[in-house]
């Protein structure tokens, strides 16, 4: 399953908390992208955020990867995602029933 997970830094952590910020923030992505569970990952210009779309078969794996300290320094947002094909198909099937 395809999930698209976002995150953006909370506003409250300024001056030298973002040195810590900045050095807890890189080894997590070092690790997400070790995972091999990512298929598109990008960073929002403008924000202190970005997305991955990670490929995982379980809530828990994807607990896993979205660690505690991830959740304790970053507004973070998730959805399933459905290809343009398979939604059509939902359409189709639903139109009929």
């Amino acid at each position: 399953m395809q999930i698209f997970v976002s995150f953006e830094a909370f506003d409250t952590i300024t001056g030298k908390e973002v040195t810590r910020l900045r050095q807890e923030a890189g080894e997590l992505m070092q690790r997400i992208m070790g995972s091999g569970k990512v298929t598109a990952s990008g960073i929002f210009e403008g924000k202190r955020g970005g997305f991955y779309v990670l490929e995982v078969e379980s809530a828990e794996e994807l607990m896993d990867l979205i660690s505690p300290r991830m959740v304790d320094n970053f507004h973070i947002t998730m959805h399933p995602l459905v290809s343009v094909e398979k939604l059509g198909e939902f359409f189709q099937k639903w139109q009929t029933s």
